[in-house]
């Protein structure tokens, strides 16, 4: 898939709150139609359209229902400068080239732009580099999804219900407002603050300020 392809794809608000939804754990149709306020008609088609790009994946239940979810390790790159433009999707998980190691401080390579020819080879090191800080950057995501799906274990003896776990997992990135919460869990606010006060009576979150949680140890 191309980039333009790809862009249109995300460019759509229902698909991007559809991938936000996902982030959080595997949703099926109908819910993601009652969270988003979005017809059935409309998710369905939305998610083909993702399945298709290869950004989504499902699976099927006992109970014979399919669940969406991000495809495995999947990783978006985006780089717009004054001198390049690309998108590129990749595996993070199946890099052809793993990166063990971070790569040498770009600050190292010498800059030399004294003639024509000095100058591309500083670019061709320049670009180098620019694929090493790339590998890294799937190194650092691989890791952040197995820290990721270790958390959601963990939440997943946790929590009660749906609600309570897509709240967890939503702090496991870091405090919210109650603000934050309602807009990235698209359910009603007192459905939200029944939950908290549940969660926060148990001591699995606490608050930093009147409207604001994070995780308790």
């Amino acid at each position: 898939m191309n980039e333009a392809e790809l862009l249109d794809i995300l460019g759509n608000e229902n698909r991007r709150n559809i991938l936000k939804l996902l982030s959080l754990r595997p949703f099926y149709v109908t819910e993601i139609s009652d969270r988003l306020h979005v017809a059935p008609k409309a998710v369905i088609s939305h998610l083909g359209m993702l399945e298709r790009a290869g950004i989504i994946q499902f699976f099927v239940d006992e109970r014979r229902r399919k669940y969406f979810h991000i495809a495995d390790n999947v990783l978006l790159e985006i780089q717009i400068s004054p001198f390049s433009y690309g998108v590129e999707s990749a595996n993070a998980a199946h890099n052809e080239s793993p990166v063990t190691e971070f790569p040498t401080p770009v600050g190292e390579i010498q800059i030399n732009t004294s003639s024509l020819a000095d100058i591309a080879e500083t670019l061709d090191s320049l670009r180098r580099a620019n694929r090493e800080l790339m590998g890294a950057q799937r190194r650092v995501q691989e890791l952040i999804n197995e820290v990721m799906e270790r958390g959601v274990r963990k939440i997943d003896g946790i929590s009660r219900n749906f609600i309570e776990y897509d709240i967890l997992s939503l702090l496991l990135t870091g405090p919210k407002t109650v603000d934050q919460l309602s807009a990235g869990l698209a359910i009603p606010g007192h459905i939200l603050a029944e939950r908290l006060r549940s969660l926060e009576k148990r001591e699995k979150i606490g608050r930093i300020d009147a409207r604001t949680y994070w995780l308790t140890r």
